[in-house]
């Protein structure tokens, strides 16, 4: 290939509104995604998780392809602070800690989803002793309309299947491992802003 026609490429799928992908699944995970949340208006990402870890891997992979950490507004912190231990992150991401009941996951996405720097959030569960992945996704289900799209990487296999049915069946996708998620986080943005490069 010609020096330069790679981005010669992007360029064109840009103005023309494509969405690029590099492998088959991710077309498959890609339109699905973008069926259940529909299209989402910017980089920006806000991660909750019980394991600071699995934290950490979304946010690189997520730096890695090209999206954003969405900043956590003063206001936000104080009433994060008023239902999370006193040992959460105090960031983004937002480590709940790793014995997070149903409703300490439920409070904190509603905190961290009215942030208005966020334009995206995902919700990861880490598989622990105290860790209760179908009443948590119950718990989670109704938040599918928040005003800007929820994704979801529900850890553990087999033993997380039945909370991650309640999720899909709830329009929250479901990703095994968080830094898929992230990847589809990016890929529905950049599908955003090609559509918005029509317009230009």
């Amino acid at each position: 290939a010609l020096a330069g026609s790679d981005s010669a490429y992007e360029a064109a799928f840009r103005r023309a509104g494509v969405l690029r992908v590099r492998e088959i699944e991710q077309l498959f995970d890609a339109a699905e995604t973008l069926s259940r949340v529909g299209r989402i208006s910017g980089e920006r990402l806000t991660i909750l998780t019980n394991g600071g870890g699995a934290g950490v891997l979304a946010a690189d992979r997520l730096a890695d392809w090209g999206g954003f950490l969405a900043p956590l507004d003063p206001d936000t912190v104080a009433r994060l602070n008023a239902v999370l231990p006193p040992n959460w992150s105090g960031a983004n991401p937002v480590d709940i800690i790793g014995d997070a009941p149903p409703d300490r996951y439920a409070k904190a996405l509603e905190i961290a989803a009215k942030d208005p720097a966020a334009d995206g959030m995902l919700v990861i569960l880490t598989p622990q002793a105290m860790t209760d992945p179908t009443a948590t996704a119950e718990a989670l289900k109704n938040y599918a309309n928040l005003g800007k799209p929820v994704l979801a990487s529900w850890m553990g296999g087999a033993e997380v299947a039945a909370g991650e049915a309640i999720l899909n069946r709830a329009n929250i996708p479901t990703f095994a491992y968080p830094d898929t998620a992230v990847r589809l986080f990016n890929y529905m943005w950049r599908y955003s802003y090609n559509l918005r490069g029509i317009y230009e």
